[in-house]
């Protein structure tokens, strides 16, 4: 039987839909040919070997142990998961594989896996669920604003390197993204993101260390900028990463679908200077990093370059260390920050072989490389 590729399967069932992709999004579209479509196993349908079901309830435990969301947000979000067997499909990112459960898919459940395969995301950054880059997939798609896979990818990145932030950068990071934004808008409005959103009237719930009053009743946005600067008001800082997340997510999605003239002014002057925000962002959190496309000149991988963020290594010394302590080829190997937020992913084979190995020999590895893989070996 001759394996069909996911564009095949696209003009196939739904050329219209195609069409409207293809001109919003070509790359994305045009990468479809190299995703193999494979035949649905039972297996997929099992919630506890499903790797997006899984995938879906570790960013809820994260989110919840971060403080990002409420354990009533938790239960509420863990509720919308189906159960595995109702899984629509399936993505596997490392393989370029996809499959569907139903013999013609949807549109949208096509969009959404061959989104977590173009963009090798996971759902944290790419589901619509949680505002991620699906949604504004869906709006450059719909021709309410014209977005390339490229700014999707730069917001993906953004969305999750303020993610991985460690709590001290956190207010710096938000007035970098309010100042990129202003000096596309004017100085009419204020710097600082919650001023911003305060001037719109929409806020998430946040939480203070001080100044919750004058917080509320400080009037032209304008000032509430002076007093966060000056530390008349602090608000607490699981809090503030939280509400920094959601205003270039959901906030600003809903003023490209609702029209809400503030929200759509800020999204238009993000996505205008997204680029440049990266750059910065990636410099606070590792100065360092002088160019986000320094790490592999040869596939000029900037995932990579959130791989050295988020664990201070090498991505090179860390495969050099693999391939030398383990019994695995560097094709085998896959590194940087990938679906579920692993670091390191190897293929099935390697990783069962790679197990068998350790139980076997009793290995003593490099406590480096003991932290890289105990996600992916469970070690």
């Amino acid at each position: 039987m001759n394996l069909l590729n996911l564009y095949q399967i696209m003009q196939k069932y739904h050329p219209k839909d195609t069409e409207k992709m293809k001109e919003a999004l070509p790359k994305m579209v045009e990468f479809a040919k190299e995703v193999e479509v494979i035949p649905w196993q039972e297996e997929f349908q099992i919630a506890d070997k499903n790797p997006e079901y899984i995938d879906q309830m570790n960013i809820l435990e994260m989110m919840l142990k971060s403080g990002l969301i409420t354990e009533e947000e938790f239960k509420k979000e863990a509720k919308k998961i189906p159960y595995g067997s109702k899984t629509l499909g399936i993505a596997f990112i490392q393989e370029k594989k996809v499959s569907f459960r139903d013999k013609i898919p949807l549109i949208g459940t096509i969009l959404h896996e061959l989104g977590h395969v173009f963009f090798k995301a996971s759902d944290l950054e790419w589901n619509e669920t949680y505002g991620g880059g699906e949604i504004y997939a869906k709006i450059s798609i719909n021709k309410t604003k014209k977005i390339t896979e490229e700014q999707i990818a730069d917001f993906m990145r953004i969305y999750r390197l303020i993610y991985m932030a460690p709590s001290e950068k956190i207010e710096e990071i938000s007035w970098l993204i309010g100042k990129e934004i202003q000096k596309e808008i004017g100085e009419d409005f204020p710097e600082h993101p919650l001023s911003m959103m305060m001037m719109a009237g929409s806020l998430p719930t946040i939480e203070f260390e001080k100044g919750k009053e004058d917080f509320y009743n400080t009037y032209p946005p304008q000032k509430l900028d002076e007093k966060l600067k000056s530390k008349e008001i602090i608000i607490e800082i699981k809090h503030l990463k939280s509400a920094i997340l959601q205003f270039i997510s959901v906030y600003m999605q809903d003023g490209y679908i609702h029209g809400d003239p503030f929200f759509f002014q800020y999204a238009n002057a993000f996505f205008k200077n997204i680029k440049q925000i990266k750059l910065k962002l990636i410099k606070i959190l590792n100065p360092k990093i002088k160019n986000d496309l320094n790490l592999d000149r040869k596939t000029q991988n900037p995932i990579k370059t959130d791989f050295i963020i988020a664990t201070k290594f090498d991505p090179e010394e860390i495969i050099n260390l693999i391939t030398e302590y383990l019994p695995v080829d560097r094709e085998e190997v896959e590194i940087g920050m990938l679906s579920k937020l692993k670091t390191v992913s190897l293929t099935e084979e390697a990783r069962e072989r790679v197990k068998s190995y350790l139980k076997e020999k009793k290995v003593e590895l490099p406590e480096k490389l003991k932290k890289i893989l105990k996600e992916e070996i469970k070690m």
